[in-house]
């Protein structure tokens, strides 16, 4: 007797099930994280305004890459990271959160990827006030303009690991190899990065000097 052969799985369902499985792990650690801000108590301050209305527009207009056409990065870290570095961790994580999203949204960007990257920058911005807090308590005796670059570039690093192990499994669920998602985003990323969080330490540098600007 014949026996039928097994029906082939439905590919598109396994991703969609793995890109739930992504998205609702993503927003339960956002929602801890947020949950906790909220809970230590959020101070924002009139000028905060200022980084919220610039993580908005950073995340409606990304920087074009030089020399890579059609490619863009975006500019949401030197917020990120500048806000790390000069704002209390629980009034940092609310602010970029909902200006990412509202930049998103904003931009047209249908609302599950909008929330999915506000998510992930609420996870990134709560990482990267963590490394600025490690390297503050380590080098408690130093001048805080020299313990600046430091704390900027472990929120950098912070936030931009971050940023690989929650966006590579995106392109990885869209067909791309994993290992090759990781390195474009690399590559695609870390030097920007880097610059942008150059830029958010001369914006924390005139705070600390300035606290009016």
């Amino acid at each position: 007797a014949s026996t039928s052969p097994h029906p082939r799985p439905d590919s598109g369902h396994q991703r969609e099930r793995r890109r739930l499985v992504l998205h609702v792990g993503v927003h339960v650690a956002a929602a801890i994280v947020l949950v906790a801000a909220l809970s230590a108590g959020m101070r924002p301050l009139p000028e905060d305004i200022v980084l919220w209305l610039a993580a908005i527009l950073a995340a409606k207009f990304p920087m074009p890459l030089p020399g890579r056409e059609h490619d863009a990065t975006s500019l949401v870290p030197v917020t990120l990271v500048g806000s790390a570095l000069v704002l209390p961790w629980q009034t940092a994580v609310p602010l970029i959160g909902t200006a990412v999203l509202l930049g998103r949204l904003i931009d047209k960007q249908p609302p599950r990827g909008a929330f999915y990257n506000a998510s992930a920058s609420l996870v990134q911005t709560a990482l990267a006030c963590a490394a600025v807090d490690v390297v503050r308590d380590l080098l408690p005796a130093l001048d805080p303009l020299v313990v600046l670059p430091l704390a900027a570039t472990a929120a950098t690093i912070a936030a931009g690991l971050t940023n690989v192990a929650l966006m590579a499994p995106v392109f990885a669920l869209n067909g791309m190899p994993l290992a090759t998602a990781a390195r474009m985003i690399v590559s695609a990323d870390v030097v920007p990065h880097f610059v942008l969080g150059a830029t958010a330490v001369a914006v924390a540098v005139l705070h600390e000097r300035h606290p009016a600007l």
